[in-house]
């Protein structure tokens, strides 16, 4: 019941998932936040999580192209 008091009731925290992402996008413009549920039949079910932050979008545009080649001899 500590615990409990001290945590929150984890359901209740994947139900306010949404608020998250929400708040990622306000706190963050021209990021990308996708939630993924599985619909059930009284309520959703938590899948996965998706945050692209803007700042990493743009970072990663700037990057150097590199080749990559792994230990297989070429011919």
């Amino acid at each position: 019941m500590a615990f409990k008091q001290i945590e929150g009731d984890f359901k209740e925290q994947y139900r306010r998932v949404y608020d998250y992402a929400n708040e990622l996008l306000r706190s963050n413009p021209g990021s990308t936040v996708k939630v993924h549920v599985e619909p059930n039949e009284d309520t959703p079910i938590f899948k996965r999580l998706y945050v692209c932050l803007k700042a990493c979008k743009d970072n990663f545009v700037s990057c150097r192209p590199i080749i990559g080649l792994d230990g297989c001899f070429l011919k």
